[in-house]
């Protein structure tokens, strides 16, 4: 395999300078900081793409000290060099894009690793920086090539889009079963794409904003309500007869459970 060692000089990252805030003037600085540490077994990629998840503006809204090292996990990039002993189906060039968190900081051997929970290793490398950079570095076990027909913006949405692919599968979801989504942000637009693909009955949404709900349309909702108290719950039991949903997604997050009590009142007594 041709092996190609980047220079390992200092590159262009963004770091939050902690003030607890997001935009504006003086809260992420574009800098030189130094090349992200290749760890054993590491592959290094060119970052094409980042996208900034609402974990990345919570972190930011919470963060009393700068930055050290940049964060986003939401990346697609080029491989620009692999591990002297690799022997996988990676090259050099290739497009891809990458589990930041989980596969890509995982040891791929210990309990957790060998039942495919990588997001819970014992072993995980150490951070070595994250997305909002030129480069970074992660086992190749967390590189996955995206299609030469795919650009990078949306090789960066393969990660959200995963995390709703995965919450369908854990809930066991078989076609035909009826959905609320609670939400619809990207987590929310997300699981309404995967609920769709994999043949939901009956898509029920809820979007905060406008523009929300005609992205969720979009996306293939068969009704989107608005985020006011009761209106997503009335219009799932109206749906079903006072049964209640089948599934039920809720995609929001943060500090309050109300989204949470929310999807469980969706659902019916049987659901998930």
């Amino acid at each position: 395999m041709e092996i190609i060692m980047v220079r390992r000089e200092d590159i262009l990252g963004a770091l939050d300078e902690g003030k607890g805030k997001f935009g504006g003037k003086g809260n992420f600085v574009v800098q030189k900081i130094p090349f992200p540490e290749v760890f054993d077994g590491a592959a290094v990629v060119d970052i094409k793409s980042t996208g900034i998840c609402g974990s990345d503006l919570h972190m930011t809204y919470d963060r009393t000290e700068a930055e050290i090292i940049p964060g986003g996990h939401e990346v697609a990039g080029e491989i620009v060099e692999l591990p002297k002993d690799y022997k996988g189906n990676l090259n050099l060039g290739d497009r891809v894009a990458i589990d930041c968190i989980g596969a890509g900081k995982s040891c791929n051997s210990c309990y957790f690793c060998r039942y495919g929970q990588f997001r819970h290793c014992i072993n995980r490398h150490e951070e070595s920086g994250g997305g909002f950079s030129s480069f970074i570095t992660r086992s190749p076990d967390g590189l996955f090539k995206i299609s030469d027909d795919m650009d990078y913006n949306d090789g960066a949405l393969v990660e959200p889009m995963a995390v709703s692919v995965h919450g369908f599968r854990f809930a066991k979801f078989t076609p035909g079963d009826s959905v609320a989504i609670i939400g619809s942000a990207t987590i929310g637009l997300s699981a309404i794409c995967v609920a769709k693909s994999y043949g939901a009955g009956k898509i029920i949404a809820s979007a905060k904003y406008e523009h929300q709900a005609e992205a969720a349309k979009k996306m293939g909702a068969d009704i989107v309500v608005s985020s006011e108290e009761g209106e997503l719950e009335e219009a799932c039991m109206q749906e079903t007869d006072g049964i209640g949903i089948d599934v039920a997604v809720e995609t929001i997050g943060g500090r309050s459970n109300l989204s949470l009590a929310q999807a469980a009142n969706c659902v019916k007594r049987t659901g998930k």
